[in-house]
């Protein structure tokens, strides 16, 4: 009976553990690095794209604009400023 209950406490804790698998784009960065191609990985981390360039490894690939970039996600609406 003991070994049922810490089993069905596991489980439980198991299940309570959010496991998402992670998005393959989970950055939402305007700057990406391909590497090894065109068919290679494509990393979308960089907020620039000088930063990208610098980050570039020894192996090469190059930057580019992040095809799924969508702009800063949840800032707050801020009124403009009247001159003057």
């Amino acid at each position: 009976m003991r070994t049922i209950l810490l089993s069905l406490g596991l489980l439980a804790a198991a299940l309570a553990i959010d496991a998402r698998p992670a998005d393959a784009q989970a950055y939402n960065y305007p700057w990406c690095h391909q590497q090894g191609g065109r068919d290679g990985v494509l990393v979308c981390s960089y907020v620039s794209f000088q930063q990208c360039v610098i980050n570039i490894p020894g192996d090469g690939g190059y930057c580019l604009q992040n095809p799924w970039y969508q702009g800063a996600v949840g800032e707050p609406y801020r009124r403009a400023r009247r001159p003057g």
